[in-house]
């Protein structure tokens, strides 16, 4: 007794198709060339060749002439998890990442260095990723 019966067809018969190339209708594209060009925005920042200013009371980090990239309309404002922050090469966990805002012509990172195994140093090296302007 064979696996298929007669009148099925067999496999290299079967051509599959979505229904757009049946009917002839054009899809249009989902995003604007703007909101894609911000969904791939990753750029990264160090203090190695931006000035950064630490200040160690407020537990903050200044990326001096840094901006962050402006959502296209209809998409979320960023949040501390669409940045990654390193301090000498390690990455800080998300928890110990306070804000990551615009101020001015500056982006301030605040950190709670309480979830930090250690404070802040004006000789460590610090990076940002995400979405900032070039």
């Amino acid at each position: 007794m064979g696996r298929f019966s007669a009148t099925r067809s067999t496999s290299l018969a079967v051509r599959f198709f979505d229904n757009i190339s049946t009917t002839g209708n054009l899809t249009t594209e989902a995003m604007t060339p703007e909101e894609k060009a911000y969904s791939v925005i990753n750029n990264a920042h160090t203090s190695n060749s931006k000035t950064v200013n630490v200040d160690t009371a407020a537990n903050t980090l200044t990326f001096v002439s840094t901006s962050l990239a402006t959502p296209p309309s209809g998409f979320p404002a960023q949040t501390t998890g669409d940045f990654t922050i390193f301090i000498n090469g390690v990455a800080v966990e998300n928890e110990a990442v306070t804000s990551v805002a615009q101020s001015s012509a500056d982006v301030v990172v605040t950190l709670n260095t309480g979830s930090l195994d250690h404070g802040l140093a004006t000789n460590d090296e610090y990076m940002i990723t995400g979405k900032l302007d070039a």
